[in-house]
C-alpha cells in the first residue's frame, strides 16, 4: 500500500511538474506485463494449472512479480479460489461490492490457505514468500537502473491499478465483456466464460496471453476439474 502511494507520487510529479509525458507510453509496457505475469503466469498457471510453466520462466517470474506490483503468489491464489468459491456472494473476498480500498488492499491481508495446500507444498512460491520484500526490491532496483526510477514506478502503478479495477471491469453487469473490450484492456474481462470453466486455458476469443505465450506450452482447453 505504502509503495503504491509512493508511485502515485512519483508518477505525479513526473507528469504534472516536470511534464514528462513520454511517462504514459509506459503504460502499454506495465499492461503488456500484467497480462503476463498475473493474468497468464499467476492466474492461469499457478491459481488455476491449466497450462505447465517451464521452469524457465517460472523461476523468474516468481521472483520479479513483487518488484512490479504483484503480491505473492500464495497469498494471490488464495483470495482468487476463495473468489471462485464465492463468487459475488456472502464469503467473497473482493469485487465490485466492496470499496475501492479495500480490493487495494485486499492482497495484503492474511489469506485463507486452506484453499492453497497444493501451493504451500511448493518451495519456489514458500521461497517467494519467505524472500519477498528482498525480491521485490532486488527488481525495484534492477529496474529503475535499466530503465528510470519514474518508468518503474509507473509500471508498478499500472500493474496495481488494473488488478483493482478487473475486480470492478470484469464483475459488472454493466459492462459488457466482449472481444473489443478485452483486446483493449485485457481478456480477464470474460469473467463469467471463465467461471463457466476456470480450468480452460483460453479465457475468450481475443485473448493475447494465450495467443502469445500459453498456446506454445503443454496446456488444457477444456478441463473440468477446479479448485471449487
Amino acid at each position: 500500500m505504502g509503495v503504491f502511494l509512493m508511485t502515485i507520487g512519483v508518477v505525479g510529479y513526473e507528469l504534472l511538474v516536470k511534464s514528462n509525458w513520454e511517462l504514459l507510453l509506459w503504460y502499454f509496457v506495465g499492461t503488456g506485463i500484467m497480462l503476463v505475469l498475473s493474468s497468464a503466469f499467476y492466474h492461469r498457471s499457478v491459481c488455476h494449472p491449466t497450462w505447465k510453466c517451464p521452469d524457465w520462466l517460472r523461476y523468474p517470474f516468481t521472483f520479479i512479480s513483487g518488484g512490479l506490483g504483484l503480491a505473492a503468489v500464495i497469498p494471490w491464489s488464495a483470495v482468487h479460489r476463495q473468489h471462485h468459491r464465492f463468487s459475488d456472494e456472502e464469503g467473497d473476498v473482493h469485487g465490485p461490492q466492496f470499496s475501492f480500498m479495500h480490493n487495494l488492499k485486499i492482497f495484503g491481508h492474511i489469506p485463507n490457505l486452506m484453499y492453497v495446500r497444493d501451493l504451500l507444498r511448493d518451495k519456489l512460491y514458500l521461497a517467494q514468500a519467505k524472500y519477498y520484500l528482498i525480491w521485490a526490491a532486488i527488481t525495484a532496483a534492477a529496474f529503475s537502473l535499466a530503465f528510470g526510477f519514474a518508468e518503474w514506478a509507473f509500471v508498478y502503478m499500472t500493474m496495481v491499478i488494473h488488478q483493482v479495477l478487473l475486480l470492478y471491469v470484469g464483475h459488472m453487469k454493466s459492462i459488457p465483456q466482449n472481444h473489443l473490450v478485452a483486446l483493449l484492456y485485457s481478456p480477464e474481462i470474460y469473467h463469467d466464460k471463465h467461471h463457466e470453466n476456470m480450468m480452460n486455458s483460453r479465457l475468450g476469443l481475443v485473448d493475447l496471453p494465450y495467443w502469445l505465450l500459453i498456446r506454445w506450452f503443454p496446456h488444457k482447453l477444456n478441463g473440468n476439474k477446479g479448485h471449487g
